[in-house]
């Protein structure tokens, strides 16, 4: 009995230790460093224009203007989540759908026929893969350079700029591939329409 009364205190003791090591001043070092280090990307990489936040670097959201970027296909709900007040909040995420069915099928087949429509002076260049899919977080921010040069035509149209402006302001965005290897060039869409409205 006295062995399992030393076991259990023991295991107490280890709880308590390792809960404050682990759960508060890992935490508070943690968190310390990265302020200190990278204040930017922990406290979301939040971009700010006119005293206004406006958006976060590292999460996609919705752009329908004829005169943007289009990101990657999102699957937001509006109606299940609301904040204190009972305002809707915005939540994005993946589909969850087998790439198998025929929902998603469908849901493919619009968004190819969508963006075809949208992008006649494409003609059959084929479309880039990540404007009718999903990513896995359904908050992609980046596209690939291929996807985003393939609406060059569109918005230049539409913004009534240079075809050249808007491929100079797409390759301001451009992002190279991990070590010239893994991936492949992306482009921050958000960053691509914050230039693209100064201009």
């Amino acid at each position: 009995m006295t062995m399992i009364k030393n076991i259990g205190k023991k295991a107490i003791a280890m709880l308590l230790f390792f809960t404050i090591i682990c759960g508060g001043l890992y935490t508070v070092v943690v968190t310390g460093i990265g302020q200190l280090l990278f204040p930017f990307q922990t406290n979301g990489s939040l971009i700010v224009q006119n005293n206004v936040l406006t958006r976060s670097q590292i999460i996609g959201q919705p752009y329908h203007s004829m005169k943007h970027l289009w990101g990657r296909m999102s699957i937001l709900d509006v109606q299940t989540y609301q904040d204190k007040d009972g305002n809707s909040l915005l939540y994005g995420g993946p589909s969850n759908d087998d790439p198998n069915s025929n929902k998603y099928s469908q849901l493919i087949k619009d968004r190819l026929a969508y963006i075809r429509d949208n992008h006649p002076e494409m003609g059959d260049t084929p479309v880039p893969v990540d404007l009718i899919t999903v990513s896995a977080s359904g908050l992609d921010p980046d596209i690939s350079f291929a996807a985003a040069s393939y609406q060059v035509q569109r918005i230049a149209k539409n913004k009534k700029i240079s075809p050249n402006k808007v491929r100079e302001i797409i390759t301001a965005s451009r992002h190279s591939k991990i070590g010239s290897i893994l991936g492949e060039d992306t482009v921050n869409v958000g960053q691509v329409n914050q230039l693209l409205d100064e201009n």
